[in-house]
């Protein structure tokens, strides 16, 4: 933050330079500032780099304890006109990382970028020391093209072809990785400190909750800038392994959130949008849409969503039972502690009770959807047996007969793994035309190839794919994720756009409801992160490609990724939750691809491949300043390749035609 006594003695004595002649100046001793560095490393109980300064303009004397360097550079007037980036290392177990502190708009900033400095993570943290983030950037290369100080050679091949560990990824991958995840660092955040008046409030948040709510606070996110609604559940499903991978407590803390909300009912009798039914805003044993509004009383008035009956909604009982599962056996937790998994266990067994009696018409173990939009995609109408749902009700089965036998329930896994049984021979019967599951079993997609027909499947696959081999036969699974590819991928907008929701058969987009045209961002990246589950590496990187070929190279939306892309040169819903489901492909990278040998990590991984070569290409910029790069012995340098330079015709009527040149 900017000392507000410095700005005003600043601006104080600005107005006395003026005023004063060269000797005056002199006299009050504006350019006699003197720097002392006490540490080049941070302190225990700090989070900037300590200094001490000597300015003899009395006005600054009082203003100079803890200031960043970044704020003396600014008032000695140096690096470049406050534009140069000033980079610093950090050790500070149990992390290392670098600051980087420049100026943004005359305001001093410093940011910090870190990882574990446990020596099992293999971390090495390379520095450049002052850099000018205006420019392009190529400087930072050009000390080590001058010095020669390369990283240890551990493969064969000559510098300016070996490659990085992740040598199949491709070069717009990183960038995708990132700019989704701004959706959780920007202004539609919202994350509290524990307040006693809470448990006081809410009597329904459970010690367990509370607990882990002093720990970690109460976190929660908008599902998009437009639809201003609070962790939405049934989006939260994909954009959680964001949450999961790099905030695993606050996972945690949400999920056993959700889990005390789901006895709790709002009696408050309200009319449904879409359909006209009254009903209750919140229903008992149901998990919640979302937990409110941030213009009303987010967390006191919960289910802000008011189109659909959300009560009756098929999906969002299934995927609190798999996200349960993924939380408790992905997430730091010691042997054998089952602490969570038994705060969850009541909740999934009554969620799944619920769902044989209510959704189960003709008691054949599988349950149907009743021809409303009754799941998160809220305008595409599901009647019968259903992929989607169905996919998630055989994987919620599979996991709750697990959850049993880990609780060491015998008879409720029993039951579990019976009706699995039985709902599978339903599914497959139902659905199964060969090549791919059928949407559902009436409406009027009901031969439509699904991009996210097999959304359970894939979860579960993700965390434990043992279990996910008891759902459903393994060529099917395969063949259904080839077609999807064949059909949704690459024969919808010249295989450039991602997966469209909804092909017909002979090669057609399905357009019987508004949503069945539209590539949903968050599905293509789920669909890649399956590709990559069974080891379709390029179908994978190709599939997401189109995501980040449509939003950042031709519509200009980096940093407000789209829940949904047209065909036609429209979008819907920026800076949506949905998209940080890329999230699932780097949990796949991590956990099931090639990318990542078993008996290697992925940092130091490096192999030489010609299919896959990319030459290190530096120029020198005399634009751009660098000064000290250093790097370890062991960092693995980034391979850059040559961007594709081909313009597009931004006038356009379709990204199908900006993309086929």
């Amino acid at each position: 933050m900017v000392c507000p006594a410095m700005i005003a003695a600043r601006l104080k004595h600005r107005q006395k330079v003026k005023e004063c002649s060269v000797k005056d100046q002199a006299r009050i001793g504006y350019q006699q500032v003197e720097i002392e560095y006490w540490s080049k490393t941070l302190s225990q109980n700090e989070h900037h780099q300590e200094c001490s300064a000597k300015v003899l303009a009395p006005e600054f004397q009082k203003c100079t304890r803890n200031w960043t360097e970044p704020k003396l550079a600014h008032l000695r007037g140096d690096f470049r006109e406050h534009r140069d980036c000033l980079g610093r290392s950090v050790e500070n177990l149990p992390m290392s990382g670098v600051t980087l502190a420049h100026t943004i708009s005359q305001l001093p900033c410093t940011y910090g970028l870190a990882t574990s400095s446990d020596p099992s993570s293999r971390s090495q943290i390379s520095v450049c020391h002052r850099f000018d983030p205006s420019k392009s950037g190529s400087a930072v290369w050009a000390s080590l093209l001058e010095s020669g100080d390369l990283p240890v050679q551990l493969s064969s091949g000559k510098f300016g072809i070996r490659t990085n560990g992740l040598f199949k990824t491709e070069n717009y991958y990183g960038v995708s990785l990132l700019i989704p995840t701004g959706v959780i660092l920007d202004s539609s955040t919202l994350w509290f400190e524990f307040d006693d008046n809470w448990s006081k409030i809410e009597t329904h948040l459970s010690g367990y909750t509370t607990s882990l709510m002093r720990k970690y606070g109460r976190f929660g996110y908008l599902e998009s800038w437009e639809y201003r609604m609070v962790n939405t559940y049934d989006v939260h499903f994909y954009a959680s392994f964001a949450l999961a991978q790099l905030w695993p407590n606050i996972e945690l803390t949400v999920q056993a959130e959700f889990t005390d909300h789901i006895e709790h009912s709002v009696d408050t009798n309200i009319t449904f949008h879409m359909e006209g039914d009254v009903a209750r805003l919140k229903t008992s044993s149901r998990v919640p849409h979302d937990l409110g509004n941030p213009a009303d009383e987010p967390w006191l008035c919960t289910n802000a969503y008011v189109m659909h009956d959300t009560g009756k909604w098929k999906d969002l009982n299934l995927k609190y039972v798999l996200t349960s599962w993924r939380d408790h056996v992905a997430l730091p937790r010691l042997p054998g502690d089952n602490t969570f998994l038994e705060h969850a266990w009541p909740a999934v067994q009554k969620l799944m009770s619920e769902a044989l009696q209510e959704w189960d018409k003709d008691s054949d173990g599988m349950i149907e959807n009743f021809g409303k939009a009754d799941q998160t995609y809220d305008a595409w109408r599901m009647e019968g047996v259903s992929a989607y749902c169905g996919s998630l009700w055989l994987a919620s089965l599979r996991v709750a007969a697990e959850m049993a036998r880990t609780l060491g329930y015998a008879e409720s896994e029993k039951l579990y793994m019976t009706t699995l049984g039985r709902a599978k021979k339903v599914f497959i019967e139902k659905l199964w035309t060969g090549s791919y599951f059928r949407f559902c079993e009436r409406s009027r997609s009901r031969e439509s190839i699904m991009a996210d027909q097999l959304c359970g499947v894939w979860f579960l696959q993700s965390v434990s794919p043992h279990l996910a081999a008891d759902v459903l036969p393994n060529h099917m699974v395969r063949m259904a994720l080839k077609t999807i590819y064949d059909f949704n991928v690459c024969r919808f907008a010249g295989g450039k756009m991602g997966a469209v929701n909804g092909m017909r058969p002979d090669g057609r987009v399905d357009r019987e409801y508004i949503q069945a045209d539209e590539v949903w961002t968050g599905v293509t990246y789920a669909v890649a992160a399956f590709l990559l589950q069974l080891g379709e590496v390029d179908k994978a990187f190709h599939t997401a490609s189109g995501c980040y070929d449509a939003c950042f190279e031709r519509a200009g939306l980096q940093y407000q990724t789209p829940e949904a892309l047209y065909e036609t040169r429209y979008y819907r819903a920026i800076g949506y939750m949905r998209p940080l489901s890329i999230w699932a492909m780097q949990w796949a990278i991590q956990r099931h691809s090639d990318l990542n040998p078993p008996t290697l990590s992925i940092t130091p991984v490096m192999k030489l491949r010609s299919s896959t070569q990319h030459l290190l290409t530096v120029r020198i910029c005399e634009d751009s300043a660098s000064e000290g790069y250093n790097t370890s012995d062991e960092r693995d340098p980034e391979a850059s390749s040559s961007k594709d330079t081909a313009a597009t015709d931004s006038t356009a009527e379709s990204f199908d035609a900006m993309c086929v040149r």
